[in-house]
């Protein structure tokens, strides 16, 4: 039996990245691996997603990630349970420096993931420019092109940092890979569904969704209701569920009663498989995005996505005008186009509809173990 150790700085927390490992990890323990997750520091109590019992959880002493006394923890505990492989959820420099260093004198191999982008957009780097005190974020807002250019030159040597320390790194799309130079430790696994994958059945409500935290300008909720005012006068019997809470939702909620938006419903926090059982479309504007997990969890649910292409891994998920609509970004009326046609379209809807469901297959937790198995079998 093989031993994996996932090390992740939050657990158990809540999101997409939590998710996508947990998924991880009981399909290793299914093909009869030996689990273990280390972390720093927990988010919430318990975790939000089913974890396989025979999965062990840890914490690390320290809140320092990379300090002397994490690394001497985490050297003991590789080799006291016989570790033969860390995969490394965290692609910051601290984590990359614990893994590595925790591994020194063994043969464990360390595979780091890169869930985001690998370039900073400028709406992220904003909202990091947004964090810290009140001067230090005058100073970054009023020097942002500067902070821009050294946050981009920070990211790309943190890339280079982790391809020199790692024995693979995987990033969430071979479209990622333009951006670093030629290394044979760089390979793609796509993220695996979410739900149980189930043949549809049943009728669906004339309702659009978006799932995601209430945060701007990230998700960019603001710009979806600027398209859904667009639409919304012509159908009068759909409705448009914001599926998620956030930051930002005192925001949202004036925003929709200062332009008198109608048939908008905010859910809060909540479970979103519900919504997409019940939703016909799904509607994304995020302004960056790594993979974007809620649009695979939609189209298992035969809700058709139309997302804004600002983010280059989307086409690994969408096939446009087939499977769903990949539209222009930025371009609130191009979109509104799209789903002003899908809303009134109902046999373009159901033929889109049965494509989404389908083209998900790929995405399969079997199928994307069994990719991350052959990798692991190569080191």
């Amino acid at each position: 039996m093989k031993n994996i150790l996932i090390f992740f700085r939050f657990f158990p927390s809540v999101g997409g990245t939590e998710r996508v490992f947990t998924i991880l990890a009981n399909s290793f323990i299914t093909n009869g691996y030996d689990v273990h997750i280390v972390s720093i520091e927990k988010s919430i109590d318990v975790p939000m997603f089913y974890l396989d019992k025979q999965v062990k959880c840890s914490i690390l002493p320290h809140r320092n990630v990379a300090c002397q006394e994490n690394i001497r923890t985490l050297h003991s505990y590789l080799i006291d349970n016989k570790i033969d492989y860390i995969i490394n959820n965290d692609s910051i420099k601290e984590a990359v420096k614990l893994c590595s260093e925790a591994k020194e004198n063994t043969n464990i191999k360390l595979v780091t993931i890169h869930h985001g982008d690998i370039v900073c957009k400028k709406e992220y780097i904003y909202l990091m420019a947004q964090q810290g005190s009140g001067l230090n974020r005058f100073l970054k807002s009023l020097f942002f092109p500067l902070y821009l250019k050294y946050q981009n030159h920070r990211r790309k040597e943190n890339h280079k940092f982790n391809l020199l320390k790692s024995d693979k790194y995987i990033l969430l799309s071979n479209s990622f890979k333009k951006y670093l130079p030629q290394n044979d430790k760089i390979m793609a696994i796509n993220n695996p569904l979410s739900y149980m994958r189930e043949e549809f059945s049943g009728a669906k409500e004339n309702m659009v969704i978006l799932v995601g935290r209430l945060l701007e300008p990230h998700k960019r909720v603001l710009l979806s209701l600027k398209i859904w005012s667009i639409v919304a006068d012509k159908h009068p019997d759909w409705k448009y569920y914001i599926v998620g809470d956030g930051e930002d939702r005192a925001l949202i909620e004036n925003f929709i009663q200062d332009n008198n938006i109608p048939n908008v419903i905010l859910t809060g926090k909540t479970e979103s498989q519900q919504y997409y059982k019940r939703a016909k479309i799904l509607i994304m504007t995020s302004a960056f995005e790594g993979w974007g997990l809620v649009i695979n969890e939609a189209m298992q649910n035969n809700c058709v996505p139309i997302v804004m292409y600002s983010y280059d891994s989307l086409p690994d998920i969408i096939a446009d005008q087939e499977n769903g609509f990949i539209s222009p970004n930025n371009d609130i009326e191009a979109f509104a186009d799209k789903l002003d046609r899908l809303m009134s379209d109902e046999m373009m809807w159901a033929d889109m509809s049965k494509k989404a469901y389908i083209s998900t297959a790929r995405f399969i937790p079997e199928n994307i173990i069994k990719q991350w198995i052959d990798m692991l079998n190569t080191l």
